[in-house]
């Protein structure tokens, strides 16, 4: 995610309006002119708040918070509406909107709700959490980092088993998302209680004298691939699943041998809610 707020309206006058007050109060800002535009910059900036009028050409204020909203990966954007329409405001905050503001604006107030937009942005964020995924599939690992990136994560990808115990010491993380359905010379459950039990990272060995430094490094579950397989790497030999009971048996074991969760097969659309809670913790 990033520190900037995205303006988006036809009307440059309003856009030089918005833009001069939100950078004089010490926010970067990004401008749109449509909604079409508005949700294009949305996806590839992923800003911290956004502000939208209602009345545009290609897509209006209306449509475009509908989308968002449908978007499990921009969902969660708080979005500020401002327009010369207020009798719509009932209808906005039905469908999501965070906050509705009627043209012609009050300076203060309107810096007052993006402050406070901003605020709740700021105390649910992850700033310096550190991650490091393991998994096989390129596609798969290059969305999570960027999907991890968005909500302030520091990440590393590893895509050979080799290098896990390596980078784990070097990077110290909070979190490792291990890919259960990939072929590894050590099964996976195992790799779990590896991880969980003897990999006190480098640095925190080096600072072990410390009581108050936290070693502690939490693994996640995940399936790479877009379907459920009805695969997993068991011994260094593929194994089929005989059941779901099967299944869960393994992830039971990974459970007993430290893990924290399993999130099930990645999905670009819910991986962010499914991930969450776990990295609130």
């Amino acid at each position: 995610m990033k520190d900037i707020i995205l303006i988006i309206d036809d009307a440059r006058e309003d856009l030089n309006l918005f833009q001069a007050m939100l950078e004089e109060h010490g926010y970067m800002v990004a401008r749109a002119c449509d909604g079409q535009e508005g949700l294009k910059r949305i996806k590839q900036d992923f800003p911290m708040v956004v502000i939208s009028d209602v009345m545009m050409p290609n897509m209006n204020g209306y449509a475009l918070l509908k989308e968002i909203r449908h978007d499990q990966s921009i969902a969660k954007i708080p979005v500020l509406i401002v327009t010369a329409r207020p009798k719509m405001a009932e209808a906005f905050l039905e469908i999501g909107a965070d906050s509705f503001i009627a043209k012609p604006v009050n300076g203060d107030r309107f810096l007052s709700e993006v402050d406070k937009l901003v605020g709740r942005v700021k105390s649910s964020r992850l700033d310096g959490k550190r991650i490091v995924i393991f998994g096989k599939n390129e596609k798969t690992l290059k969305d999570m980092h960027q999907q991890l990136e968005k909500i302030g994560c520091t990440v590393v990808d590893v895509g050979e088993e080799k290098q896990i115990i390596a980078v784990v010491e070097e990077v110290n993380p909070d979190f490792f998302f291990l890919a259960i359905n990939v072929e590894t010379k050590i099964p996976g459950d195992l790799l779990v209680y590896i991880l969980n039990t003897w990999s006190l990272p480098k640095k925190a060995r080096e600072d072990r004298d410390h009581p108050t430094s936290s070693v502690k490094m939490h693994t996640i579950l995940y399936e790479e691939g877009e379907e459920e397989t009805e695969q997993i790497w068991l011994n260094g030999a593929e194994e089929n699943y005989l059941s779901a009971d099967h299944k869960k048996f393994f992830i039971q074991k990974c459970y007993n041998n430290g893990a924290l969760g399993y999130i099930g097969t990645y999905s670009p659309q819910a991986f962010l809610s499914k991930v969450q809670p776990f990295l609130h913790l």
